[in-house]
């Protein structure tokens, strides 16, 4: 009985809304995606004077990357209740367990790397962001049940917030590791504008059109 409840209780909403490019290319056909990758296109031929097939080849890449990464973190968060509140994914295990150890370890190398090219902060070795990441996932975990939990609306709101805050950080950060790895010549602004580029894609195509859907849904 026990393991039927938690079935049904899990994963919440909140997980497969963790990365919402992902969600609102899904729940939008491909559309969501196709929006996304054309305006962060145009910001970054407009602020960095890139050729038009250039910018779509590279955005492309990296939004793919990122959609892959954004996967990984919702199978990740979706399984590790299972794996640790006692109820194993079976002969699954191991390939779980692999996907996991897999995301953290490319998670740090493209934290390190794009803070290497991108940034003059020390960008660290990509094994402790590997760490750190893994502390992240652990957190975000502890959010949705915070959220679950509690009736206070300012608690609630402002985990969310962080929970949500995390999918776009990830975005930001593989996306910047690819760009600026693909880009022989880098202009000192390349890194806001991929921040820009990505703020922006949330904030005008993939939060509108994942609240208007569901709610078309609903």
């Amino acid at each position: 009985m026990s393991t039927a409840a938690r079935a049904n209780s899990w994963p919440p909403m909140a997980v497969g809304l963790f990365y919402l490019p992902l969600a609102a290319s899904v729940i939008s056909f491909g559309v969501g995606f196709f929006l996304i990758v054309w305006l962060e296109v145009w910001i970054l031929r407009r602020r960095e004077n890139l050729q038009l097939w250039r910018s779509v080849r590279l955005v492309t890449e990296a939004n793919l990357l990122s959609t892959l990464a954004g996967i990984g973190v919702v199978i990740t968060l979706t399984g590790l209740p299972f794996e640790l509140g006692g109820f194993p994914l079976g002969n699954f295990s191991w390939l779980f367990w692999l996907i996991v150890v897999t995301l953290c370890l490319g998670l740090g190398v493209c934290t390190a790397g794009s803070l290497k090219h991108l940034t003059k902060f020390w960008s660290g070795h990509f094994l402790i962001w590997s760490i750190v990441w893994a502390m992240i996932l652990f957190a975000e975990l502890a959010l949705i049940s915070l959220v679950n939990s509690t009736t206070n609306r300012v608690f609630q709101l402002l985990a969310t917030a962080i929970y949500y805050s995390v999918g776009l950080v990830l975005s930001i950060v593989v996306e910047s590791f690819w760009v600026s790895r693909r880009l022989s010549e880098k202009t000192a602004t390349l890194g806001q504008t991929l921040l820009v580029a990505n703020v922006r894609s949330y904030a005008y195509i993939a939060i509108p059109i994942t609240i208007f859907l569901l709610f078309l849904k609903n």
